[in-house]
């Protein structure tokens, strides 16, 4: 019993060495727990001894193989005959999952039934199956889908082409596996291309990525941006090319450096001033910058765009600058006053924007003087004010003179005893001051509309006819007919509205001969045009017509027509500016077509409100 007891004591150290020697984890399994672990087995499942001898055996096995690892193992405890062999998944001690094959069978340990078991770690060639099988899909699909041309080369021909490569040159995927790889590279590339290749194949040091030109089935050149390889494809050496088309990329570079140079000309060359400032820096200011500010060009560079600012513009110009770098929406243009380096306060224009400039944002501002303009302004804003001045006197004191003197003249008329002869020299300087207060009204009118004071409203324009037609059906010493039928039609304007009528129709009494009837046609209709709905009224008369050449002049201001009774010419002057500032168009043409002496047709469209 000694003996057997010492012999089982050594065959278990034996067993000890071994197993602490082996590559492969080893355990033994006894009562369903380890009683002993290997090194390897530590390792390769991360527990240490201790933390092995407190579990059960199929504890670090993955759930998906737990079951069929604790049956294998309790049949092996009770001698049945199973399937010692396993090919599993098990869990390491930081949650990682592995791959490995068991193998177990019976034997004694101390004395008692006991099972042990050798590990051989799979992990890596299972991942090496699946990245295999995954690879061979990613690849398959990724090349379907790839944007880069890839192509794969054997003894000087494609071997295998995915679509890009097709879509990119023009060839069918049949096509070009029929081609030599040279034949889709420019001509004066060609040799130096199977140069670049030999040597790559030869294991020289190349370079594996660069940019070249290639051939299109229909003759264009593009350019590729490529990435050289090689690789075993089906047994053999191949080399594997990865080619973006990059041809609209180089026209764009080549379209920049276009830009760039054309940049430089203009700003070299152009009158205007240009800056480029960054944060608050000044980076660039071109030669007409340099004449505006005074300052020569290192000494300006070292400035803040704003410093030359006026103080009472610089922190709006400076706010403006800084938000316009951050994105936000700011006015883009905007007149200041500068201080040049001679400590002159002048005016410019400054027109502003956002540009890139090495990566980050940059502003650019084109600046104008304008001070000979701004002083033009003050000067044309004065005399505005003089002339408001001098129509406010001729609308106020020049016509309550010509009151005055009309009210003399008129008291002459009733109480001296005047014979014919002599009371023409009365009568003609009160028609004279008639038409003169007449004019004082239009001028008082037409400065009325362009202030702007004037509110528009809805109006009844057909009402305003009706009107003028009542006030004009009867003049002294005129046969007068005036045709018209009363109709309704809104529109947007304001007081003045009367006076476009009333000076159509007195233009027509005034340029009529007056030994024969007049006749005046007043037509009203509805117009839809462009998708708006407007009014269209005419104004007819039978007097001598205006002849073609004349028709866009009469609208001038103190313009009169041939053979027409001479008058101050700002009726219908002020005829098209009401016109026009209510939105509408107005015009003259022929009463009867192709016969201009048959009388005029003045049309006016004014839109609906």
């Amino acid at each position: 019993m000694l003996a057997t007891r010492e012999a089982l004591e050594k065959n278990e150290e034996l067993f000890r060495v071994l197993a602490d020697t082996s590559l492969t984890p080893i355990f033994l399994v006894q009562n369903e727990r380890f009683v002993y672990t290997n090194p390897a087995a530590q390792n390769t499942m991360g527990y240490s001894d201790k933390e092995f001898l407190a579990m059960d055996f199929w504890e670090p096995i993955h759930p998906d193989h737990r079951e069929q690892v604790k049956e294998c193992g309790l049949s092996i405890h009770r001698n049945e005959h199973v399937h010692g062999h396993l090919e599993v998944k098990y869990v390491k001690k930081t949650g990682e999952e592995g791959w490995a094959i068991f193998t177990a069978a019976p034997t004694l340990y101390k004395g008692e039934p006991a099972c042990v078991v050798s590990g051989l770690d799979i992990t890596k060639r299972k991942r090496a199956e699946t990245a295999l099988t995954e690879s061979e899909e990613k690849f398959r699909v990724l090349t379907e889908t790839s944007r880069a041309a890839i192509f794969f080369v054997q003894n000087s021909m494609f071997n295998y082409v995915n679509p890009a490569a097709s879509r990119i040159l023009g060839y069918s995927e049949e096509e070009l596996l029929h081609m030599k790889y040279w034949e889709v590279v420019d001509p004066s590339l060609r040799e130096q291309v199977k140069a670049y290749r030999r040597a790559l194949i030869s294991g020289e040091q190349v370079p594996r990525h660069f940019e070249s030109q290639f051939l299109k089935k229909n003759g264009e050149t593009g350019w590729c941006d490529l990435t050289v390889g090689h690789l075993k494809y089906k047994g053999n050496h191949a080399t594997v090319i990865i080619a973006f088309d990059i041809t609209m990329r180089k026209f764009a570079e080549i379209a920049l450096r276009e830009s760039e140079e054309k940049f430089r000309v203009l700003s070299e060359t152009s009158p205007a001033a240009i800056f480029l400032y960054q944060e608050n820096k000044l980076i660039y200011a071109n030669p007409a910058a340099v004449k505006f500010t005074g300052f020569d060009p290192g000494e300006l560079l070292k400035k803040n765009f704003w410093d030359m600012v006026h103080p009472k513009y610089r922190d709006m110009v400076k706010e403006i600058g800084l938000a316009r770098q951050k994105g936000e929406q700011v006015p883009s243009r905007y007149e200041v006053q500068y201080i040049t380096s001679k400590g002159e306060v002048r005016w410019a224009e400054f027109a502003a924007g956002l540009i890139d400039y090495k990566g980050k944002p940059a502003g650019i501002v084109i600046a104008l003087d304008i001070t000979d303009r701004k002083q033009a302004e003050a000067s044309l804003m004065e005399s505005k004010a003089q002339a408001d001045l001098y129509v406010d006197l001729m609308g106020h004191d020049i016509n309550n003179l010509n009151q005055v003197a009309l009210g003399y003249l008129e008291l002459a008329t009733e109480r001296l005893p005047l014979d014919e002869s002599t009371r023409e020299f009365i009568v003609k300087p009160m028609e004279a001051l008639e038409k003169s207060s007449r004019l004082i009204e239009k001028v008082r009118k037409l400065q009325m509309m362009r202030s702007g004071h004037l509110e528009s409203k809805t109006v009844d324009v057909g009402k305003i006819i009706e009107d003028v037609v009542k006030t004009y059906s009867t003049v002294p010493g005129r046969d007068i007919t005036i045709h018209y039928t009363p109709a309704r039609g809104l529109v947007s304007a304001d007081e003045l509205l009367t006076d476009v009528f009333s000076n159509l129709v007195v233009n027509a009494i005034k340029h009529s001969p007056c030994d024969r009837p007049l006749v005046i046609d007043i037509g009203m209709s509805e117009l839809h045009e462009g998708g708006k709905d407007f009014y269209r009224i005419t104004v007819d008369d039978n007097g001598p017509g205006i002849p073609d050449e004349r028709k866009e002049a009469v609208f001038g201001r103190f313009s009169s027509g041939a053979n027409r009774i001479k008058g101050s010419g700002l009726g219908l002057y002020l005829v098209k500016s009401l016109v026009e500032s209510y939105g509408g168009r107005v015009w003259v043409e022929n009463r009867v077509a192709g016969n201009y002496k048959a009388g005029s047709r003045f049309v006016v469209v004014l839109p609906s409100r």
